[in-house]
């Protein structure tokens, strides 16, 4: 029996080019600060989110 606390929704925005590798089961993920460090660096508004990743790297491990 799956519990409803054991269920979860992935949602993955790919270009075009990589659907089909994404479908076949590959994924590729940067760390959630990447963007954020990457707008800081390059002074370009809009590639980071200041709330990217934000529930990831709040929450607290439930035993």
């Amino acid at each position: 029996m799956i519990n409803k606390s054991d269920l979860g929704i992935l949602l993955k925005f790919v270009d075009k080019q990589y659907v089909e590798s994404t479908l076949d089961g590959n994924f590729y993920f940067s760390l959630s600060g990447k963007f954020i460090d990457l707008e800081k660096k390059q002074l370009d508004k809009g590639i980071g989110d200041s709330k990217e990743g934000a529930w990831s790297r709040t929450r607290k491990k439930i035993v």
